[in-house]
């Protein structure tokens, strides 16, 4: 019996690992192609194949960039006024802060995709410019965000 389960057990393992690979194969794929890796952030909606923006929150979520880079204004008071403006998450609940500064470190606003630590050009539409990202990422002290490539760029890619 401790020589089956150990052949059964071995062959789990394998399989496990191979799942794996190809999971990942496959989100890199979708990355590569400029597709989101599993739910479309906030401000956004799935229509079909097509990623398309869901006002107002998209506004709220522009704006709140815009006055972090441009007002000088903490994530947190960015935070109290988009939710004074009436932004709502998913679900029509209100946005906790921790989740609005999730919001703001997001690069998909920028219109980029990112796996691992890889930015890939996005199929949707920005909300931001890249330049505002980057600013905004600055002056609230974020790491710096990982280097873009193009979609289009997939040449010399290994896989496990």
């Amino acid at each position: 019996m401790d020589e089956l389960t150990r052949i059964f057990d071995g062959f789990g393992a394998e399989m496990s690992s191979r799942l794996g690979k190809q999971v990942r194969r496959g989100m890199l794929a979708r990355a590569k192609r400029g597709l989101p890796i599993g739910m479309v952030p906030t401000g956004y909606r799935k229509w079909g194949r097509k990623i398309r923006t869901v006002e107002p929150t998209a506004t709220h979520i522009a704006n709140a960039f815009r006055r972090i880079d441009l007002d000088g204004v903490s994530v947190r008071t960015a935070w109290r006024l988009a939710i004074a403006d009436g932004m709502l998450g998913r679900g029509g609940r209100s946005v906790s802060v921790s989740a609005f500064q999730l919001i703001i470190k997001n690069p998909f606003y920028a219109g980029l995709v990112k796996f691992g630590d890889e930015l890939y050009q996005g199929t949707h539409e920005p909300l931001v410019s890249e330049e505002v990202f980057r600013r905004v990422q600055s002056k609230i002290g974020a790491r710096p965000a990982a280097r873009i490539l193009p979609a289009t760029d997939i040449s010399g890619a290994v896989f496990d």
